[in-house]
């Protein structure tokens, strides 16, 4: 339990570095603006939305297609043993 709650700190912690460097992108004027915080926030739902799916495919394999585990890298049960 401790480790996933220092993972999810670490997540917030990175989302809050994000935030500040598009914060610092309009001081800097660099002449361009690329939005960090939007990124880093949809790897991180891909990322959940991948940890979702290797729990449903542990839970009962049979439910995703086969495209759809290889899409997002869940493994099932079958790769486990």
């Amino acid at each position: 339990m401790r480790e996933g709650l220092y993972h999810k700190i670490g997540l917030l912690l990175v989302i809050l570095l994000g935030v500040l460097v598009d914060y610092a992108q309009g001081w800097l004027e660099l002449g361009m603006s690329v939005p960090v915080a939007g990124a880093v926030c949809a790897y991180i739902v891909i990322m959940e939305i991948g940890s979702s799916l290797e729990n449903i495919c542990k839970i009962n394999p049979d439910l995703m297609p086969d495209k759809l585990t290889a899409l997002f890298g869940a493994k099932g049960s079958e790769d486990d043993e």
